[in-house]
């Protein structure tokens, strides 16, 4: 059993993204004497996208219903925030079918935002997958939303730009659902489902409940007309089917958004057979891990401080609030963890965690293992994390894409002892000048790491820049039996 990073295979795991932070009512010395400013104490009561790429959200088992929920102030524009169940497919190849229960429970926007909650099939060729590339993926999706005034809408488009913030209306349809959406009511429960024919390339969408005691549907042949991409579905392009909850700024940006929708009664098909019941969330407390990849989780604002609540069993999962400056050279939080559980072996922690620089290396050389913009291929990271007994440093540089194999520069450093229910401040620092990384724990003595000298030189900035908090639950090795659950508040981000 396992409370901290100790071995490598931990290690490589924290670049999903690991994190630490802190609570209010504490004062240390800032990290080597350096006034840092205050980013956010949350004492506003709300999470802005000024400063966060993520907002208040939660998943959840309620009710035999999976309820997500996202809010969020000061949107960006075309941007969009919220939270996902993917779907773990119970066999391989595609999920052709996918259909569930839904209600938009509630919403509320300002400005040009919207929300959208429904679900969707994701098909994109593997070469344009790594570093969050949306170009030349096909969404087929329907969205309930509560914008003018209500609306169903059944959507298949292909993203032409990296953020998908152009993308192309494919296919010619035929049905009683039109293309600009049919009227809903918010509270009311909608049957919705979408399949795809792999072999004809027509996708077929479908409504019911409410005012809709006939179903509506519309089917779309997507190998009609001139798409911007071939339409290939096959089981190499296959990438997710997902429940989904979001607010999403528009062209103008800047208002605020909140939405909540519960799912029930998943249906999935595969590879083009008919759907079965997938999940009615009857049994357990939490998700089931052999069918989501997501765990019980929520990121809100608690009596003025940013509660991080995670629970997952079988396969590991982290939970970001990313910054939206990826390029602070210090960050610092107090942290308090509330709740600490582990079952089996792994790793339960809070953390802070950046990108420092890129060493040039060049990973296999192979796409999509080589040294390229979107890949963390050479990217150097440093974690300070807090478990349930220790603080703990680390360095590491990633190997491949998306860092799921990494070289450990500082291997697991402890820096001192904590105790549940108490706050601490953790700090870390990236010196360019000096080519160094600082630690600190409260106002014990600065740990400096260099891994220049241990042979890592700076080439250039971070393929994939970010500095984040967040909280990890994952087993070690990744087949172990595991479970775990963690309830920590971070509070007083300071960065400069």
């Amino acid at each position: 059993m396992t409370d901290d990073l100790s071995s490598k295979l931990i290690t490589v795991v924290l670049c999903a993204g690991m994190i630490a932070c802190g609570s209010k009512g504490v004062r240390h010395e800032p990290l080597l004497g350096v006034s840092a400013s205050l980013y956010d104490d949350f004492a506003s009561g709300s999470i802005s996208a000024t400063k966060w790429g993520e907002g208040e959200r939660q998943a959840i088992r309620e009710d035999r219903s999976a309820v997500l929920s996202s809010a969020i102030t000061n949107l960006r524009p075309n941007t969009g925030y919220g939270t996902e169940m993917v779907v773990i497919p119970p066999e391989s190849g595609v999920v052709t079918s996918l259909g569930t229960g839904i209600q938009v429970t509630s919403a509320s926007l300002s400005g040009d935002s919207t929300d959208r909650s429904g679900i969707d099939l994701l098909f994109q060729p593997a070469a344009n997958r790594v570093g969050a590339d949306l170009t030349n993926a096909l969404f087929a999706r329907i969205i309930l939303s509560s914008t003018n005034g209500g609306l169903a809408q059944r959507q298949l488009f292909e993203c032409t730009a990296p953020d998908c913030s152009s993308f192309s209306g494919i296919g010619t349809s035929m049905g009683n659902w039109p293309r600009e959406g049919l009227p809903i009511v918010d509270g009311t429960t909608y049957t919705i489902s979408l399949s795809v024919d792999t072999a004809t390339k027509h996708f077929t969408f479908s409504i019911s409940g409410g005012d809709y005691s006939v179903p509506r549907s519309a089917t779309v042949d997507a190998s009609s007309g001139n798409p911007p991409f071939p339409v290939d579905l096959s089981a190499e392009n296959f990438v997710r089917a997902r429940l989904l909850s979001q607010v999403k700024g528009g062209a103008v940006g800047g208002g605020n958004g909140e939405v909540t929708a519960q799912f029930t009664n998943v249906l999935v098909g595969m590879n083009n057979q008919p759907p079965s019941l997938f999940d009615d969330f009857s049994t357990g407390p939490d998700f089931d891990p052999s069918k989501w990849t997501v765990g019980r989780q929520s990121v809100q604002i608690v009596a003025s401080a940013l509660e991080f609540g995670l629970s997952k069993e079988g396969s590991g999962t982290t939970l970001p609030m990313e910054l939206t400056d990826p390029n602070v050279a210090l960050l610092q939080a107090d942290v308090t963890i509330r709740e600490w559980r582990l079952a089996g072996q792994g790793v339960v922690n809070a953390m802070i965690q950046g990108s420092l620089y890129n060493d040039g290396t060049n990973g296999s050389g192979q796409w999509p293992d080589n040294n390229r913009r979107g890949s963390q291929v050479g990217d150097v990271i440093a974690t300070v994390s807090m478990g349930r007994s220790r603080v703990r440093y680390e360095i590491l540089r990633c190997d491949s894409a998306t860092c799921s194999r990494a070289t450990v520069i500082e291997p697991a450093t402890t820096i001192g002892n904590v105790t549940l229910g108490s706050t601490y401040t953790l700090a870390m620092e990236w010196d360019a000048t000096q080519q160094q990384v600082h630690f600190q724990l409260d106002d014990h003595e600065v740990v400096t790491a260099d891994p220049v000298a241990a042979g890592y030189p700076v080439a250039g900035t971070p393929n994939r820049p970010f500095r984040r908090i967040a909280v990890r639950a994952a087993p070690v090795p990744a087949t172990a039996p595991f479970s775990g659950s963690i309830v920590a508040d971070f509070d007083n981000i300071k960065a400069e």
